[in-house]
């Protein structure tokens, strides 16, 4: 047993010596239309889109194990009728995962902390987030490539006016990305 943990612990001390660094930006684009056609209703048509940008900084380990973590900005407009409003966020959270040689990754983020909307304010987000990707070398330090990632985050309190008050808004998406790789 004793030969056992010396094993892992001289593995665990040397590993980070041949890490890569890596710096990966991620885009993701999402929009969604409602029309109403409802007689004599409120309902009325709306539009939204949002844009996320994910921004990982972490290291892979030569057995394709990653440490880092990432931070999320959110920006999003949505419509009602003639009304429309814009609202940004963010989202932030350590993140573990696998990284092969071939491309291939799959993510776990926990962000810890978060908040959501300009003039209405979601704070306290927390929930998780898992990415995967497959991304494609341009060079030797640049690889592109396709990511899917779902996200559903949990936020505890609302601020508006001044007020604050306890809520309970969960929000989960699913949404294509386009992430890059840098590793150094």
């Amino acid at each position: 047993m004793k030969k056992l943990l010396f094993v892992l612990a001289f593995c665990a001390l040397s590993v980070p010596a041949f890490a890569n660094l890596v710096i990966a930006p991620s885009v993701g684009y999402s929009s969604s239309a409602v029309n109403a056609t409802v007689p004599n209703s409120l309902a009325r048509d709306t539009e939204s889109s949002s844009m996320v940008l994910d921004m990982k900084l972490g290291y892979v380990l030569p057995m394709g194990l990653y440490l880092g973590g990432m931070y999320s900005h959110i920006s999003s407009e949505s419509c009602s009728g003639n009304i429309c409003s814009d609202s940004s966020g963010f989202l932030m959270g350590p993140s573990l995962g696998y990284f092969s040689m071939t491309g291939f990754y799959t993510l776990l983020t926990y962000h810890i902390m978060g908040e959501s909307g300009d003039t209405t304010k979601f704070t306290g987000g927390k929930g998780p987030q898992v990415d995967f990707g497959w991304v494609f070398p341009i060079s030797s330090y640049v690889s592109i490539g396709p990511q899917l990632t779902w996200r559903s985050v949990e936020f505890d309190k609302i601020e508006n006016a001044g007020l604050t008050q306890t809520t309970d808004i969960k929000q989960t998406d699913i949404n294509p990305y386009i992430s890059l790789w840098f590793m150094f």
